[in-house]
Order: C-alpha cells, then sequence, then structure tokens
C-alpha cells in the first residue's frame, strides 16, 4: 500500500513539472501563458519562478498593445473546451511592471460594439493585434 500512495505522489509530482505548453513575454511583466493545453492561453504576471496570476482568463487568443494599453480578444473557455461562438474584448491599462494587475482595472468583457467605442474614448484605436495565435481563433 505505501509503494502504491508513494508512486501516486511521484506521479503527480512529476506531472505538475512539465512547464507551460506557451510561455510569451508581451511586454514587461506581463506574459501569454498556456499550462497544459493552447485552449488555457491567458494573460498573467509572475508571482514567482513558476506560478502566474492570471489577469484575463482563457481562451484569449489575439493581443495588442502600446506603451499604456494592452487589448485583447477572447473565446470563454470551460473545460474540456471553448465557446468560439462568443468573443469578448477586453482593454487594460499598464501599470508598474512590479505591481500585480487587480481586476477592477481591467475593462471588459465588451462586446465588439463597446469595445469600438471605449477605444474610441481612450483615444487608442492605432493599436492593432499583433500576436494572433490562428489556431485558437
Amino acid at each position: 500500500m505505501k509503494k502504491i500512495i508513494l508512486y501516486l505522489i511521484i506521479a503527480l509530482v512529476t506531472e505538475g513539472c512539465q512547464g507551460l505548453v506557451i510561455k510569451k513575454n508581451i511586454k514587461d511583466n506581463y506574459y501569454l501563458v498556456a499550462v497544459d493545453m493552447d485552449e488555457q492561453l491567458a494573460i498573467a504576471q509572475p508571482f514567482s519562478e513558476s506560478m502566474y496570476n492570471e489577469i484575463i482568463t482563457a481562451t484569449v487568443f489575439a493581443v495588442g498593445y502600446n506603451d499604456k494599453y494592452l487589448i485583447a480578444k477572447q473565446h470563454p473557455f470551460k473545460f474540456p473546451d471553448e465557446n468560439k461562438a462568443i468573443t469578448n474584448y477586453y482593454i487594460m491599462p499598464f501599470v508598474n511592471e512590479n505591481l500585480l494587475r487587480r481586476d477592477h482595472e481591467i475593462i471588459g468583457p465588451l462586446t465588439k460594439d463597446e469595445f469600438d467605442k471605449k477605444r474610441k474614448e481612450l483615444n487608442i484605436e492605432d493599436i492593432k493585434f499583433t500576436i494572433v495565435y490562428k489556431n485558437l481563433e
């Protein structure tokens, strides 16, 4: 019995040590990360070497940014798959790279019309989606 428990513990530990399937730095302390599969792609900030705080949850499939703002497109994800019939839009002002993002600073989820209107208000219509994961679109 002890051997079985030991093998289970080893299996669980090694399973969690495989790393991220996607880790892409966007800017400063902001990353695109997916733990086990591409569909889990989220915008996050690291709070330790291997732990991330999700800011915009999966499935993020397009991102753009300038010096002050980040924009993102996302399909809602609920295991085992995402809902590609819905696209949410987000606008997020960047904060000091050493601070963890707070949810109340994120604008969204927005519809396409709300997103376009808010971009106009913030004068950020020139930001394009420059990082796009076509397989998640």
